[in-house]
């Protein structure tokens, strides 16, 4: 018995670390770093950088994409990444953690909202509300999900969750903060347009294709 959880315990770490087929996260990572449209909506992209070689290694993601938008109407930004890799190390690096070694506190605990993109498909979103500790800086609303290809989700435990699959994305949305009441919410009017753009360049998983598949009808 202690060698079966032995040897499972193994082969279960190997696939949140490695994931599930080389050959399929290669093709997510030339399929996501695209060429992506500069308009989303009123969103504008801004800038467009990558990461520093530290943080790739860090995330261990093989692509990626980071850019920076503006709204042409109001003048506000968000920023925002996607990345690709196995699920164990995307799943483990939370903002949370990152923010937190940035001068920022953590206002709250992280709770989950829904986002409706423009082809009315649902989302989950992890939300969280970080405070500058630099007066110089605003508040931030930080969103977060994982996927496999199509719809994005809030998990809990992303690494049990996705330790099957060959690779996961990560998509992480930073914005500012606005009052509930107000009838424009830049955080999730740029996801509405966005989310649909990037789907396209996204492959899903053999997991994702057949839910996919089951739902049709």
């Amino acid at each position: 018995v202690m060698l079966a959880g032995t040897l499972w315990g193994g082969w279960l770490h190997g696939r949140m670390t490695r994931g599930n087929g080389e050959d399929g996260l290669t093709d997510a990572g030339k399929r996501l770093e695209r060429p992506l449209g500069e308009k989303h909506g009123n969103w504008r992209l801004l800038k467009a950088s990558s990461f520093s070689p530290d943080v790739v290694k860090m995330l261990q993601c093989p692509a990626h994409i980071n850019r920076t938008y503006m709204h042409q109407q109001t003048g506000e930004m968000v920023s925002v990444f996607v990345i690709v890799g196995p699920p164990g190390p995307i799943a483990a690096h939370k903002p949370e953690i990152c923010y937190s070694s940035q001068d920022f506190e953590l206002l709250s605990d992280r709770k989950s909202v829904t986002i409706v993109d423009r082809q009315q498909r649902e989302h989950s979103f992890w939300q969280v509300a970080m405070e500058p500790r630099n007066v110089v800086r605003a508040t931030q609303r930080v969103m977060y999900a994982w996927g496999t290809g199509a719809r994005w989700s809030a998990t809990g435990q992303p690494r049990l969750v996705h330790a099957g699959e060959p690779y996961l994305y990560k998509i992480q949305l930073s914005g500012p903060m606005s009052d509930p009441n107000d009838e424009f919410n830049p955080c999730e009017d740029f996801l509405g347009w966005f989310l649909p753009e990037i789907e396209t360049h996204l492959v899903p998983t053999k997991t994702e294709a057949s839910a996919a598949s089951s739902a049709a009808p």
